[in-house]
């Protein structure tokens, strides 16, 4: 917890360092081609409006490191996340100043706490707890429809209100559930009732990933550094060995690499990807892979995009980086 609290400091100070700060340029001798979706092809997340970027990072390095046949669930990262002291915190504090925050599931964090949350616990896949969107069965006439997933979870809270609210209410009172693993009108309803506004997410998800979660590998080191001058030596030594790295930065550089914003509210985390030296810029590039979809359409037209993966020059990315993550199999 110590460490977590510190954590969140320096990335709080990092918002107000000066762009002027200094780094080693990676020569174009140390800047050899690596593209590692020609070793494991992951399929580009689309985190939609609810901002988890850390637990799909998360889900994609873990995937990767321990070549898992089948995605990861974001969304259990995510909600195993929110049960953690440092997110708890994080959320009380926010939902004082925030109207937003009062009627939406807890979002952002840190993904060195959701990486060593999850490890012991063994991970729920994709296919069971989607993380983009939920398919909602309309129980009057068994239609279903497609809903984000943030808006499932803040319609959920009000039902849940209605429910605490009414001491007769019955499970013929929720006209919709999602259609999850193990999740019937009746089971939905006991969840809501019998669970708190705070415990409702980590409620569902015992319950739809109950069976379905699978240990990983043992034996992982986690490594997390804040940015210095030599974080792009340590990024090469992670894609010199095939290995992708997670950062974490200030996404004001997809609007305009060149005159971003450093603001709390804009930590973003991706994985890094590969890399590549241009000589037309004549420094290191590196390949991002973000959880925006794969429309190239929000970025800055200087950004080189390909289906949702982002060419960035290591200059700019310098400048907006916070701190990085590597994982380690012993």
């Amino acid at each position: 917890m110590i460490k977590s609290i510190l954590i969140a400091v320096v990335f709080f100070f990092q918002t107000v360092e000066s762009k002027a700060a200094k780094y080693f340029p990676t020569a174009e001798n140390e800047c050899s081609a690596v593209d590692l979706r020609d070793i494991k092809p992951l399929p580009i997340r689309d985190q939609r409006s609810i901002s988890w970027c850390f637990a799909h990072s998360a889900a994609d390095y873990l995937q990767y490191t321990f070549n898992l046949p089948e995605q990861v669930s974001a969304a259990d990262i995510a909600i195993n996340y929110a049960d953690s002291d440092l997110s708890k915190t994080i959320t009380f504090f926010k939902r004082i100043f925030s109207n937003e925050a009062r009627t939406s599931p807890p979002q952002t964090g840190f993904i060195y706490e959701a990486v060593k949350k999850i490890l012991p616990q063994g991970y729920c896949p994709e296919s069971i707890l989607p993380s983009g969107k939920w398919t909602i069965i309309n129980h009057e006439n068994g239609m279903t429809t497609d809903m984000d997933v943030i808006d499932a979870i803040k319609e959920m809270y009000v039902i849940q209100k209605k429910i605490h609210s009414n001491p007769k209410a019955s499970a013929s009172d929720v006209a919709w559930s999602p259609k999850l693993n193990h999740l019937d009108q009746p089971t939905f309803f006991e969840i809501l009732k019998n669970s708190s506004r705070n415990s409702l997410l980590s409620s569902l998800r015992s319950n739809v990933c109950a069976g379905e979660r699978k240990p990983f590998p043992s034996g992982v080191k986690l490594s997390f550094k804040i940015r210095n001058r030599k974080v792009f030596r340590r990024i090469n030594q992670k894609l010199d060995q095939t290995q992708p790295i997670s950062i974490d930065f200030f996404s004001g550089i997809f609007e305009d690499y060149d005159h971003y914003k450093r603001k709390i509210d804009d930590l973003h985390t991706v994985l890094l990807y590969g890399r590549k030296f241009d000589p037309e810029k004549n420094e290191c590039t590196y390949l991002m892979k973000n959880s925006y979809g794969t429309s190239c359409d929000r970025y800055d037209p200087k950004i080189k995009c390909d289906g949702g993966y982002l060419w960035f020059p290591e200059s700019a990315l310098f400048h907006a980086l916070t701190s990085d993550l590597s994982l380690q199999r012993r």
